[in-house]
């Protein structure tokens, strides 16, 4: 899954890459951040959580199991070079979570508009 994404990500001709992905702090999520840097893309890393209970039933009824491991529910790394998103979807509803991350993709802030 990891090679066909970054296949995608190399294939794309879009200025930006929005990515989902657990663990928050994977070598994968960094791996497609510096793509997209080496590409001039922009980045959007987005985690979406709740709380270890709600994640273990619902790991539970897709898998059988409630084995999370690691890395789930953890503060994205500060030290990151790309920018990093973090929704708790317990607290915030789904609406508010799609217009911040709209918002970011709409954000043309230092962009070159003369295109």
């Amino acid at each position: 899954m990891n090679r066909y994404l970054l296949e995608a990500v190399l294939e794309v001709e879009s200025d930006d890459v929005l990515c989902e992905w657990v663990p928050s702090r994977g070598a994968f999520v960094s791996q497609l951040s510096r793509t997209c840097d080496s590409l001039d893309r922009r980045f959007l890393h987005v985690i979406l959580t709740a709380p270890i209970s709600v994640l273990e039933a619902r790991k539970q009824e897709r898998d059988g199991d409630t084995d999370l491991g690691p890395g789930v529910n953890e503060e994205p790394d500060q030290e990151s070079r790309y920018e990093c998103y973090l929704f708790d979807t317990d607290q915030m509803e789904t609406c508010v979570i799609t217009e911040k991350i709209c918002g970011w993709i709409l954000d043309i802030r230092g962009r070159d508009t003369t295109d």
